[in-house]
């Protein structure tokens, strides 16, 4: 076990994952895979990314457990995990903004992780 509690070969292996590729065709598809090494195998093509939100947890949890259609060729290309859901996104770009919403905040520091951050975090 880590010190957090995870299992030493789940840390190093990462976890099974759920992915949306661009194959060399020209067609999308979902493929799983490790989360750290990438996409290996492809999933029928009829599943989409709505209706296995659609089905909750358990839906995640099958896609994610298979079956599969065959390998993802090395030449796809990783997408954005979406296809028909409502994408919201919010950010602050420039400095003057910043400065108002330090201001206005009741814990200012939290807006220079937006800022400065290597990764900035979005948050509600």
């Amino acid at each position: 076990m880590t010190s957090a509690g995870t299992p030493t070969d789940v840390v190093e292996a990462g976890v099974r994952g759920l992915f949306r590729v661009a194959l060399p065709d020209g067609s999308v598809r979902l493929a799983v895979g490790d989360t750290r090494a990438g996409p290996t195998d492809l999933l029928a093509p009829e599943r989409t990314i709505a209706d296995i939100l659609r089905a909750g947890r358990e839906g995640l949890s099958a896609a994610v457990a298979g079956p599969i259609t065959g390998p993802v060729p090395t030449d796809a290309t990783i997408l954005a995990p979406l296809d028909a859901q409502e994408v919201w996104a919010a950010g602050v770009t420039y400095r003057r903004s910043h400065e108002a919403r330090v201001e206005e905040a009741s814990e200012p520091s939290v807006y220079d992780k937006v800022y400065v951050a290597d990764r900035p975090e979005l948050f509600f």
